[in-house]
């Protein structure tokens, strides 16, 4: 019996929310620290091009390169693609949201950077939570939906992003778990809102000709 979007939501909300207060609360604490202690920080060259695979800029790029093809192709965009468009846009707004809201500095950083401020969130300083997790986790989601071969494959790649993002020494464990999070929210969201996004995507599209409804 299939799980309902509303039920699949709720969870993913619950999970995220809890993980957060708990962030808050401290009780990651003890992991956090027992984890960064066996991480000093890498320089490592293949693993900081690796992480940067899902950055803000290669994601944007990526996107850019992806909607060029299916216009060229289609002379539209899939229903799939749109929407993993409006979460990526989402995910990353929801990302600065709560580093703008918690503040947390990034692990060697000074205490004195707890102050939020506009400059310390564009700056990339704060970590909590992941961007490049939060934003790998999304696009996991989605290429999830294409194959059983993908979904291995991708959810292995958001944990080798988490994972670079500690042995880095950038991010703390609770940082990717809460990232990872945050992107599979996202996405339960934007799937649970097609119905309203659809009315969205034809009027900004000027009509439903460019929509390309199939399993991308």
């Amino acid at each position: 019996m299939a799980i309902s979007r509303t039920v699949r939501f709720s969870v993913a909300f619950t999970i995220t929310i809890v993980l957060i207060a708990a962030r808050m609360l401290g009780l990651f604490q003890s992991i956090d620290s027992s984890i960064y202690s066996h991480f000093p920080g890498s320089n490592n060259f293949f693993i900081r091009a690796f992480t940067e695979t899902a950055s803000i800029y290669v994601f944007s790029a990526v996107t850019a390169a992806i909607a060029i093809y299916q216009f060229l192709k289609f002379r539209g965009f899939t229903l799939g693609f749109l929407n993993f468009v409006s979460a990526f846009v989402v995910v990353s707004l929801l990302t600065l949201l709560v580093k703008f809201a918690t503040a947390v500095p990034r692990p060697g950083a000074s205490s004195q950077l707890q102050e939020a401020s506009l400059f310390a969130l564009f700056s990339d300083i704060y970590s909590f939570p992941s961007g490049h997790t939060s934003r790998a986790s999304t696009a996991a989601y989605y290429l999830s939906k294409k194959s059983n071969f993908l979904a291995v494959l991708s959810w292995l790649y958001v944990f080798l992003i988490a994972l670079s993002r500690i042995v880095l020494a950038v991010h703390w464990f609770s940082d990717v778990l809460v990232g990872t999070a945050i992107g599979f929210l996202t996405a339960e969201l934007i799937e649970l809102l097609t119905p309203y996004l659809l009315k969205l995507y034809k009027a900004i599209l000027m009509g439903d000709r460019r929509i390309i409804m199939m399993n991308d």
